[in-house]
């Protein structure tokens, strides 16, 4: 037999069972990677998800030699925006661009959504079958992490479903400091470098995940002259591997402190409550809401949650003399993390208790570089799965061997069952009209298309998320956009333009409100940089009905019920009339 069909046969409980439970968990996504007759998406009404079709556009460009990857002219024509802080997924951006060889953008987006459940639960299981050399125990475990709601419930943020690298680098990682093995330390530290290309929030988590496991080793091994080469050959491998993202961030410093204050002095979605209740759960989740009457403030975060079943395994397991001591190291990993998950105050169920200072107030202070940019500390659940899928094993493994089962596949098997019903969590999908998309098509039609500037109108950051995503499909530099870190001083071309800087305050503006004379003006030098067209979307975009004025004398050369078209010389002649 050959040896790749021979690995897949010996691991096909695995195969078998994780795609089963992605595919369930996760219908109908299945059935719309196959409709190529609509365009439909696992993300509900998100915005967040346009970011990632335009990353993988983006991405697209850059490897065709059409763009640089930390910057674009194609949002805030025709200065640019700075990309240093963009949270490319590098990873699902070259899958989405080589899927659409073979289908729609959408349907590749959904394929790419499983794609993440799955390497992210394998990543897992390679490693828990290292450990605990068992693969039912290290399919039980696997899931714990794969499935979990962390991963699944992020179809529209797949930057931070995917998960993957994790506990790949641990396995390189444990395996190259345990075993002494210059390879396998390269190797993690190459994976852990590369974790950049995915997020830097996870690559954030890795390295203090790495940071502890390294203390861990070091307390029987710091005496060893070979155990500090490998620690040293390990930070090097990840510096090297990580510069090409790090030293941009580096190197602007003012950039870097707005970065860090993005959220502002808030935090967002901490409360305890979500450690234990699934918000999300279509049964569950409004059950215990009920129950414990948890307040609307407190149902923030819909993907922290730990689940029953795996905290009573690890019960079980701490309860064991035998595994109590191999587990404490996990514990206290997935302590850190759970704690600094918990946000700079203790908030249990909506009651803030503002004189209980947890440990991220203070490393706020004092790291501010990597610990302030989690304004939104549900991020740091990526430090959290591993050891909560490492110590869910650890319990299996000691309640079989409290009471032996003579059916292990079958009771492990029931265990998976019961794990499923308890992370589910319903696709919030959306299913976008072809009409929607009738103008980029009308646009492409026009005399000299490859010429055309947009300017989108009503404007904002959720706005520009949108228009993003239809500069994805039709590559057509525009006035505004969004990112993932947009500094103020990319708006400097747009507040030196009255017509810009109106519709960027949600202002009406006519040749009636500025005089004849300021409004064709402003129209000349718009046209002098290159735009041909400005877009009024008047269906679903915030504060439309803001700016409706602004074209009430002006005749647009296309409409539909979505949008309206003008082109500059339609705005001119409305100042005429």
């Amino acid at each position: 037999m050959i040896p790749a069909l021979r690995q897949l046969r010996e691991h096909r409980g695995f195969i078998l069972i994780s795609a089963g439970l992605i595919l369930a968990m996760t219908f109908p996504t299945i059935v719309y990677i196959f409709r190529t007759d609509v365009f439909w998406l696992p993300a509900g009404n998100s915005s967040d998800v346009f970011f990632h079709f335009w990353d993988a556009w983006h991405v697209k460009r850059v490897l065709s030699g059409q763009s640089e990857l930390f910057f674009t002219d194609a949002l805030f024509y025709p200065r640019g925006l700075p990309l240093v802080y963009q949270s490319f997924l590098l990873p699902h951006a070259i899958v989405v661009n080589a899927l659409q060889i073979l289908m729609p953008v959408s349907n590749a987006f959904s394929l790419a959504y499983l794609l993440i459940i799955f390497s992210s639960a394998l990543s897992a299981y390679v490693y828990l079958l290292y450990l605990f050399d068992d693969k039912w125990t290290a399919i039980f475990g696997a899931l714990v992490f794969g499935l979990s709601p962390h991963v699944v419930g992020r179809a529209n943020t797949p930057v931070i479903a995917f998960v993957a690298p994790l506990p790949l680098a641990l396995y390189f990682f444990h395996r190259g400091l345990g075993e002494n093995r210059f390879r396998l330390l390269v190797l993690a530290g190459i994976l852990t470098g590369l974790t950049c290309a995915t997020s830097l929030y996870a690559y954030a988590c890795l390295l203090m995940t790495l940071g502890l496991g390294i203390c861990g080793f070091a307390w029987t091994r710091w005496r060893y002259r070979r155990f500090w080469l490998n620690v040293i050959l390990l930070m090097a491998v990840i510096g090297l591997a990580s510069s090409w993202r790090i030293l941009p961030i580096m190197q602007s410093p003012q950039s870097l402190g707005d970065a860090l204050v993005w959220h502002g002095a808030g935090e967002g979605k901490n409360d305890f409550i979500s450690f234990v209740v699934n918000h999300d759960h279509p049964v569950m989740g409004p059950l215990l809401e009920s129950v414990l009457r948890i307040p609307d403030g407190a149902k923030l975060s819909s993907t922290s949650y730990l689940g029953y079943l795996p905290l009573l395994l690890i019960g079980i397991g701490l309860s064991s003399p035998r595994f109590r001591r191999p587990m404490l190291p996990w514990l206290i990993l997935g302590s850190v993390f759970a704690v600094l998950r918990l946000g700079s105050t203790l908030r249990v169920n909506g009651t803030e208790f503002g004189h209980i200072l947890l440990p991220k107030h203070f490393l706020d202070q004092v790291f501010p570089f990597a610990f302030s940019a989690f304004g939104e500390t549900d991020l740091l659940m990526f430090g959290v799965l591993t050891p909560l899928a490492v110590l869910s094993c650890f319990g299996l493994a000691a309640l079989q061997r409290l009471q032996p089962v003579a059916r292990k596949h079958s009771f492990v098997f029931l265990l998976i069952a019961l794990l499923a019903l308890e992370y589910f969590v319903p696709v919030k999908e959306k299913i976008y009209p072809a009409e929607q998309f009738a103008f980029l098509d009308w646009l492409a039609g026009e005399p000299d298309s490859s010429e055309i500037r947009l300017v989108n109108a009503p404007m904002g950051r959720k706005n520009s998320k949108r228009y993003g995503f239809y500069q994805s499909l039709s590559s057509y530099p525009q006035v505004e956009g969004a990112s993932n870190r947009t500094s103020l001083e990319a708006y400097t071309y747009i507040n030196q333009n009255r017509l810009l800087e109106a519709w960027s305050k949600n202002r009406p503006v006519n040749c009636e409100s500025i005089g004849p004379g300021i409004y064709l003006a402003e129209l000349k030098r718009l046209e002098d940089d290159g735009f041909s067209h400005v877009v009024y979307h008047h269906r679903w975009m915030i504060n439309f009905q803001l700016i409706a004025d602004s074209f009430r004398h002006a005749e647009p050369s296309y409409s539909d019920e979505y949008v309206s078209i003008f082109r500059l010389e339609d705005l001119r002649r409305s100042c005429s009339m």
